[in-house]
């Protein structure tokens, strides 16, 4: 039960100080997947260092449901957020913020999801060349699956099986919208003479 930020009533099961504690990311088979509990959900860190890990997927079981402060944290870091929670309810979030699922019952809810993990957001900021001769090239392989116009993004998923869109993007030089902003953000901070975070891997 390693919550990063244990509720006030569980500090005899978990201690609030304990070096090393993280938001945990594993390399499953099917892409990397996040971890985070219950209170977490309070604390943007949580999330942005699960996103700084390389997190696609976060799953979150809690007590209770949350709602749309997990869809702030999808839109926020760009990766799917599903639960799994005591209210018997499930919520399933893209990578965009908009909600996929939710259901609930008064007992045990099960609910199946199909995810694709390969789809990234790219913004238009250096990348619309790039992704126009993506597009002409493997037109067959590649699809630009939504714009939002109002966010000047876009996202890029693959047509068929076999085929990696967020592979193809980076060949081409495609940087995910993630990555643009941890960039930005770097490079600003540095020439204002700030300390920056090390780039995600």
């Amino acid at each position: 039960y390693d919550k990063v930020y244990p509720y006030w009533s569980e500090f005899d099961v978990r201690p609030p100080v304990q070096p090393g504690l993280d938001a945990p990311v594993y390399q499953a088979d099917f892409g990397r997947v996040g971890m985070a509990i219950c209170f977490d959900a309070n604390f943007p860190e949580v999330w942005k260092r699960l996103a700084d890990q390389g997190a696609e997927l976060v799953i979150w079981p809690s007590a209770y449901s949350a709602g749309t402060t997990l869809q702030t944290h999808a839109l926020a870091n760009h990766f799917y957020v599903v639960t799994s929670t005591q209210t018997c309810d499930c919520l399933a979030y893209d990578i965009t913020g908009a909600q996929l699922h939710y259901s609930k019952t008064e007992g045990l809810n099960v609910a199946r999801l199909t995810l694709d993990l390969d789809r990234g957001i790219y913004h238009e900021n250096f990348n619309n060349a790039k992704r126009d001769r993506l597009l002409a090239e493997h037109g067959d392989e590649v699809v630009q699956e939504q714009y939002l116009p109002r966010e000047a993004w876009y996202v890029l998923a693959a047509k068929r099986p076999g085929v990696s869109a967020r592979e193809l993007a980076r060949a081409y030089g495609l940087e995910e919208l993630r990555d643009y902003i941890d960039r930005s953000r770097r490079e600003i901070d540095r020439m204002r003479g700030w300390a920056f975070a090390a780039k995600r891997d």
